[in-house]
């Protein structure tokens, strides 16, 4: 049986005293507070009572005894049904008056603020502020106050980090290169090892000598988990810098950084340039990556300014990785560069054990997923670990083609065949964007039988979901990470426990580190080792080593599966090892041979037009012109012509693309010899509609 509430009482003949906020009015009973709406000072009400509290009340008009003199007739006829214009009963001047009443008293509340946050507390707009500050009653002033992207959680600073001997010996040798200044160094660690103590003992090393510091990642989606490092290490004195800031908050940060008020700048390539005066230490986390190289205009290599500005205010620059690019280890290897060694796991966690599955003898139990693989995610699942599935390419399907004609269904812009996304049902380019509904017949032939092929992101996301579907799933790849932030809050769930397995593309395979992740998937490596690219190689066992490493970092034991169709390929055999000095052996020595970096320098002339006989035209036209002036003007240059040849993808958003190889040498004679090509009155008219772009240290076509 429901206890009887207690009817509410009546207030009778109640007189209105004054304006309250939101369009109320107040009056007084007693010593209760009434709020009443749609009422003027002056009328005089019975009020019935509808929310009681221990000092006020609101009520409602009952009825009116006696209107107030001040009283106009609203001009809406939906007055007090539609919830606006809550001031009609009041003569203009009487509802200023009101208004500039509720922002003087909210002033004296709180002090001051901005005229938009007084506005909007005080719900008026910005005249009636303007006519307070001509009355003398207020005054505006200029305050810059700066945006930062850092959320605001509290990170308690944290003393520098406990060393082990090995890090403490690589701090040492690291900063030997500090107090000699403008050298380089190489930090070789396996994955787990403790890179980034090394980082911050580093820093604060260099903070204390009244210098400053620039850390660099590859990956916008490894920044959140660096400055949380950071932060926890230097506290606010840390900024951000990357491509997913707005321009304004880019631009406060910078000016933070130009004033003083930073003591480290972490981000993406872009941070490389941060107007930091008294710099003397940039970390380079990951230097192997391409995501350095800015394959945009301007073009540049974070490493190399890196370097340069290091060398120019004589501090050290640290090249970082479980993996180094082949130029920096054979660099390193010579003397030319400091190198430290972190050859065992923080903390004494073995690496983890690496299984090969040949998917030539066992069958697939869902769409790129062995069965071994299934059950090992089951076990986990049943354990509550998490697991990491590593697959190199996004969307649903690689390709559509037509079962009829076999024609691949392909970019009206690039010449690159379109990928099918089923979370939009549309068909995608992954070079210009270009978007387009699911075609009902062939465009060539007419029929309507067409074949997806290849697995990506989203397919492998359905797949695990048809096999495990109390699991929970997180996919993260480019199209899940569009928005801001999208990046930390991912990786934050993730971290969290809020997900069991997590798909990705690239950027779920460098500096993660999640203690609960004990099982590590790559679905398709096959493909990475015969790209367009002499660092197909290098880049294939970058990329497992890198996954197979987030496995297994602290108290659990991790484990690996690797599926291929080629089990006894020595790239991926030496991954499958974690093997590092084995595989720089063999492709350095391949280098070696073949004549490629670090034994040459590799420069790449792109030629980039609309029509793809001018382009092959003005592409002729440069390497005619330098068959004639090596052997006549600059015979001392040992340089190697690879001749011209199409892009790996020859048209990009209705562009085509040529490139000219060249082998030679870093010297002034060859930077002359090219800039010649820019300025050479010969080439003015088959450039006329081509543009013409030089890459010093040519990485691939991607």
């Amino acid at each position: 049986m429901s206890r009887k509430r207690k009817p509410l009482p009546l207030l009778e003949n109640v007189t209105i005293e004054a304006v309250a906020a939101e369009g109320k009015c107040v009056a007084h009973v007693g010593e209760m507070v009434v709020f009443v709406p749609f009422v003027v000072p002056g009328d005089v009400v019975d009020l019935r009572v509808r929310k009681k509290r221990r000092s006020y009340c609101e009520a409602t008009v009952e009825r009116f005894i006696k209107k107030s003199d001040v009283r106009t007739e609203p001009m809406c006829p939906h007055f007090g049904i539609c919830g606006g214009c809550k001031w009609q009963t009041l003569p203009y001047e009487k509802q200023l008056e009101a208004k500039q009443q509720q922002v003087y008293e909210l002033l004296e509340q709180v002090g001051c603020g901005s005229i938009r946050e007084v506005c909007y507390f005080a719900g008026v707009t910005r005249g009636v502020v303007e006519k307070l500050v001509q009355q003398g009653l207020a005054e505006t002033y200029e305050q810059e106050v700066l945006r930062t992207p850092l959320k605001e959680e509290t990170i308690p600073v944290e003393p520098p980090p406990t060393l082990t001997e090995e890090q403490a010996a690589a701090v040492e040798t690291l900063w030997q290169g500090c107090r000699e200044g403008g050298r380089t160094g190489l930090l070789y660690g396996v994955t787990g090892s403790g890179k980034t103590a090394v980082y911050l003992t580093l820093a604060h090393r260099v903070l204390a000598e009244g210098l400053r510091c620039i850390v660099l990642v590859p990956e916008i989606s490894l920044t959140p988990q660096t400055i949380r490092r950071f932060l926890a290490a230097f506290g606010s004195r840390v900024a951000v810098i990357h491509s997913a800031l707005s321009l304004s908050e880019r631009l406060d940060e910078y000016k933070r950084i130009r004033r003083g008020e930073v003591d480290v700048v972490v981000g993406t390539r872009s941070a490389v340039f941060a107007p930091v005066e008294n710099l003397g230490l940039i970390i380079v986390d990951e230097e192997q990556e391409h995501t350095y190289r800015s394959e945009k205009s301007p073009r540049y290599d974070a490493c190399e300014i890196a370097r340069l500005r290091t060398r120019r205010h004589r501090g050290l620059c640290v090249l970082a990785s479980a993996t180094p690019s082949i130029e920096t280890a054979y660099r390193a290897q010579k003397g030319e560069y400091l190198l430290a060694r972190l050859t065992r796991r923080y903390g004494g966690a073995p690496l983890p054990e690496v299984t090969i599955l040949d998917l030539r003898e066992r069958p697939m139990a869902a769409e790129a997923l062995s069965e071994e693989l299934c059950e090992q995610l089951l076990q986990n699942l049943q354990r509550g670990e998490q697991s990491i599935l590593f697959v190199n390419r996004r969307g649903y399907s690689a390709t559509a083609t037509c079962m009829s004609c076999h024609q691949p269904l392909e970019c009206p812009h690039c010449s690159i065949s379109l990928k099918f996304h089923a979370a939009n049902g549309r068909l995608m380019c992954h070079y210009c964007g270009y978007s387009t509904e699911v075609p009902k017949a062939c465009p060539h032939c007419g029929s309507r039988l067409m074949r997806y092929s290849g697995v990506g992101t989203q397919k492998v996301e359905e797949a695990l979901k048809m096999r495990f579907p109390t699991a929970r799933i997180l996919r993260m790849d480019q199209d899940t990470t569009m928005r801001k932030d999208s990046h930390q809050k991912l990786l934050s769930a993730f971290g969290r426990g809020d997900y069991d397995i997590l798909i990705g593309t690239q950027m779920v395979t460098k500096g993660l580190d999640f203690p609960k992740v004990t099982l590590v998937g790559v679905l398709t490596p096959d493909q990475m080792l015969y790209a367009d690219d002499f660092r197909s190689y290098e880049r294939t066992f970058s990329l497992i080593t890198q996954v197979v490493g987030r496995s297994g970092r602290q108290e659990l034991p991790g484990r690996a599966f690797l599926q291929t169709y080629q089990p006894d390929h020595p790239v991926l055999t030496a991954a499958a090892r974690q093997d590092y000095p084995a595989f720089y052996k063999t492709e350095v020595e391949t280098r070696r041979l073949l004549l490629y970096p670090p034994f040459c320098r590799l420069y790449c002339l792109g030629f980039w037009g609309e029509n793809e006989a001018e382009v092959k035209r003005a592409g002729q036209a440069v390497l005619s012109l330098l068959e004639r002036l090596l052997p006549a003007e600059y015979p001392e240059l040992p340089v190697r012509l690879l001749g011209l040849a199409p892009a790996g993808v020859l048209r990009v958003a209705g562009r085509y693309r040529y490139k000219l190889l060249i082998k030679g040498k870093n010297s002034p004679r060859m930077r002359e010899l090219l800039w010649r090509l820019f300025t050479e009155p010969a080439l003015a008219q088959p450039m006329k509609n081509v543009t013409l772009t030089i890459e010093p240290n040519y990485d691939s076509d991607l």
